[in-house]
């Protein structure tokens, strides 16, 4: 190579080093759709799961059981874990797991959606003898307390209990 091409060419790469080309408008969406996932994800360890958890050690000190589980996935593009929704089922007292095979017990279920960027709260007050639709509430990730989840469960609880 000629050393006056030489010299542009190293001139136009080091004019152009550090530079990248702009995010395309899908790079930006999905950008924006990783980060609230990342968003999501710290509210459940943060807030949600902890709320769930006291919840839950509540129900079982006054002879209830429950469980609180994480649906989990693993991010494809980066290989991080997210968190899908965060659920805490109910076991009302005199109401075994087995009445429950066939059905959903009653429950709580915190779930991201990607769609509208909220989260989304879905409470089912079925049980065994007394179907039920479940009810579901919108809210936005950064505006969900600890809070309005223990009201979720407090309502469950006060439909569920108030007929036994």
């Amino acid at each position: 190579m000629k050393d006056e091409l030489m010299k542009k060419m190293e001139a136009l790469l080091a004019a152009h080093k550090g530079k990248q080309a702009p995010p395309r408008p899908q790079q930006q969406e999905e950008t924006k759709m990783l980060d609230a996932r990342r968003q999501f994800r710290k509210l459940c360890h943060d807030v949600l799961l902890p709320a769930l958890q006291d919840m839950a050690d509540m129900l079982r000190k006054h002879g209830h059981d429950c469980e609180v589980e994480a649906q989990k996935a693993t991010e494809t593009a980066t290989g991080e874990e997210l968190t899908l929704n965060v659920r805490l089922r109910i076991f009302p007292a005199g109401y075994s797991r087995a009445l429950f095979r066939d059905a959903e017990p009653p429950y709580v279920c915190v779930m991201h959606d990607e769609a509208q960027r909220n989260a989304r709260v879905v409470a089912g007050t079925s049980l065994p003898d007394k179907p039920r639709k479940p009810t579901a509430n919108e809210y936005p990730m950064d505006q969900l307390t600890r809070e309005m989840i223990e009201t979720e469960v407090l309502n469950i609880l006060q439909t569920i209990l108030s007929e036994g």
